[in-house]
C-alpha cells in the first residue's frame, strides 16, 4: 500500500510539474488557439449560442459548435484572461486520472499506475495540455468512450451505454477526424449483446446508445434542415469526390514502419528505436497471448477498435500531422502498459529495464521540448505594450498583415479583454517579421480597401467580434444556397476520384 501510494505520489509530481515548468512562455496562444478563444468569449460576453463551429482546413464544411459551447461555460470562470489554458491543462490532469481508472477497469491497479504514469510524461500530452483549438480535446473525449464502453460490456447498464455514444459522436463532431473512433459504438453494441443476450430489457440500453448518438448531432441537423443541407452534402462530397483528387504516398510499409514509430515516440518512448521495441512487443505479446487477451474482454475490445482505427486511418488521403493522432493516445497508454505488465511479469529484471528506458528516453525529450513557443505571450503582451504606450486612451481595431501574421489572434484577444477593442478605433495591422520581433503599423486606406483578385481582403480583420461573426455567423451574411443539378447523379458519376 505504501509503495502504491508513493507512485501515486510521484506521477502527479511529475505531471504538475513539466505542465506548468515555463508555463506562460509555453502555452500555445498563435492561431487557432486565440481564434477559438476570442469566439466563446463573444458568445458569452453577448450570450450567443452559434449553430456551426469553424470551417475545417480538408474543405467547404464546418464542425460542431459543442467546443464552442464548453469554451463559454469557461468564459464564466473569473481566473483571468488565461482562464482557458488553465482549463486545458486541468483537464490533461484529469486524462491521467480517467487512464488510470481504465486500466484498473480492464485489468488492476498496477496496469492504471503504468498508464497513468506513461501519460504524466508523455510528450505529446505535456504539448496538449498548452493547447485550446479543437483538436486538443480529443485524446480525453476518446479516453471517455473507452471508458464507458469497458464498464459498459462489463455490466450493460443504461447510463454507460448513454455516455459511450454521446462522447464518441461528440468527438466526432468536434473535429471529423475522429470519425475514426466510430467503430467503437458497434463493437460495444455487439459485444454487449452477446454477452448480455439473454436479458429481456436488453433494448432500453441500446436505446440510451442512439439517444446519446443522437443528441451532439443536433445542431448540425438543425442547420442543416434550415441550410439545403449545406454541411452534409459538402462532407459527403469531400469524403467521396474530392479527396481522391489529390494524390499522397500512402504505402502500407511507410505508414507502418515510418509514421507510427515516429508517432508513438512522440507519444511515449521518446526515440524512434524505442518505439519499434515497444510495438513490437505489443503485437508479439498479443499474439503469443491471443487465447487469453480474448478471453479478457475489455482488453479486446481496446485491442480491436485501434486495430480497425489504424487500418482506416491508413486509407485517409491526406498528410498526416501529428495532432491527426490525438485519437491513439489513450490505446498507445493502455497497451504500453499491458505490454510492460506482461514483460514484468515474464521476467522483472528485463521488465523493470525496459520500464526504466521508457522512462529515461520520454522524460529526456520532454526536457528538449520544454522551451518558449514561438510566438509566446510574453511577446504578444510586449507588443500590446507598446500599442498602449503610443496611445494611451485610444481604442483598437486590429488586424492580421498578410504574411505572418499570427500574432493578431492573441492581440485581438488581449486587448478585448482590455475593454480596449473597437470597430471606430485606430486600425492597427500586427505581423511577425521571421527572424525579428513582432511589430505593429498604422493601416492607411489603401491597405484597408486592398483586396485580392478573387475579392478577398489582403488584410484580415482579426478583432474579436469580427473573428466571431467570420468564424460562425458566415452564414447569416452569406446565406447557403440550393445546390445546383443533382446531387447524387454528380456523387456517383465522380466518387472515388473517377
Amino acid at each position: 500500500m505504501k509503495a502504491f501510494m508513493v507512485l501515486i505520489f510521484l506521477i502527479v509530481v511529475l505531471a504538475v510539474f513539466f505542465r506548468i515548468y515555463k508555463y506562460t512562455d509555453s502555452i500555445r496562444i498563435i492561431a487557432d488557439n486565440s481564434r477559438d478563444v476570442q469566439v466563446a468569449t463573444y458568445a458569452w460576453d453577448n450570450l450567443k449560442f452559434p449553430l456551426t463551429g469553424n470551417f475545417a482546413s480538408a474543405g467547404p464544411f464546418f464542425y460542431g459548435p459543442w467546443w464552442y459551447y464548453f469554451l463559454e461555460v469557461v468564459s464564466f470562470i473569473p481566473i483571468g484572461t488565461l482562464k482557458f489554458w488553465y482549463v486545458a491543462t486541468t483537464l490533461s490532469l484529469f486524462f491521467i486520472f480517467l487512464i488510470f481508472k481504465l486500466g484498473q477497469e480492464i485489468e488492476n491497479k498496477f496496469l492504471g499506475i503504468l498508464a497513468a504514469l506513461f501519460a504524466a510524461v508523455s510528450p505529446a500530452q505535456i504539448q496538449n495540455s498548452l493547447a485550446v483549438w479543437n483538436p486538443s480535446i480529443t485524446p480525453l473525449l476518446v479516453l471517455l468512450s473507452l471508458f464507458f464502453a469497458v464498464r459498459s460490456i462489463k455490466n450493460a447498464k443504461f447510463y454507460n451505454l448513454f455516455f459511450v455514444s454521446f462522447f464518441t459522436v461528440l468527438a466526432f463532431t468536434i473535429h471529423f477526424q475522429n470519425i475514426l473512433i466510430l467503430p467503437i459504438i458497434p463493437i460495444t453494441m455487439a459485444i454487449v449483446y452477446f454477452k448480455f443476450r439473454h436479458r429481456k430489457k436488453l433494448s432500453w440500453p441500446l436505446l440510451f446508445l442512439i439517444i446519446g448518438a443522437f443528441i451532439p448531432l443536433i445542431p448540425l441537423i438543425y442547420f442543416d434542415m434550415t441550410n439545403y443541407w449545406f454541411n452534409s452534402r459538402n462532407f459527403l462530397i469531400y469524403l467521396l469526390v474530392d479527396q481522391y483528387k489529390i494524390w499522397v504516398p500512402n504505402r502500407w510499409l511507410t505508414y507502418a514502419t515510418i509514421y507510427w514509430p515516429q508517432t508513438v515516440s512522440y507519444i511515449i518512448g521518446g526515440s524512434v528505436v524505442l518505439s519499434f521495441v515497444l510495438i513490437f512487443s505489443i503485437c508479439s505479446l498479443a499474439l503469443i497471448d491471443l487465447k487469453k487477451v480474448t478471453k479478457n474482454t475489455p482488453l479486446f475490445l481496446i485491442f480491436l477498435t485501434f486495430f480497425i482505427e489504424i487500418v482506416l486511418f491508413r486509407y485517409f488521403r491526406g498528410e498526416r500531422v501529428l495532432y491527426l493522432s490525438y485519437f491513439s493516445h489513450p490505446a498507445v497508454f493502455i497497451l504500453s502498459a499491458w505490454a510492460v505488465n506482461k514483460m514484468i511479469r515474464i521476467n522483472r529484471f528485463i521488465g523493470f529495464v525496459f520500464l526504466l528506458l521508457i522512462l529515461v528516453f520520454t522524460v529526456n525529450r520532454v526536457m528538449h521540448d520544454i522551451r518558449p513557443d514561438a510566438i509566446n505571450l510574453g511577446e504578444v503582451e510586449a507588443l500590446k505594450k507598446d500599442i498602449y504606450n503610443t496611445f494611451p486612451s485610444s481604442t483598437f481595431n486590429i488586424w492580421m498583415c498578410p504574411q505572418y501574421g499570427a500574432p493578431g489572434h492573441p492581440l485581438g484577444y488581449f486587448i478585448y479583454e482590455d475593454g480596449r477593442e473597437s470597430a471606430s478605433g485606430i486600425n492597427i495591422s500586427v505581423c511577425e517579421n521571421p527572424g525579428q520581433r513582432l511589430e505593429w503599423e498604422l493601416m492607411t486606406k489603401m491597405q484597408l480597401q486592398g483586396k485580392y483578385k478573387d475579392g478577398s481582403p489582403i488584410y484580415q480583420n482579426v478583432s474579436t467580434e469580427i473573428t466571431y461573426k467570420d468564424t460562425v455567423e458566415w452564414w447569416q451574411k452569406s446565406p447557403p444556397k440550393k445546390g445546383q443539378g443533382n446531387f447524387w447523379k454528380f456523387v456517383i458519376e465522380n466518387r472515388f476520384g473517377k
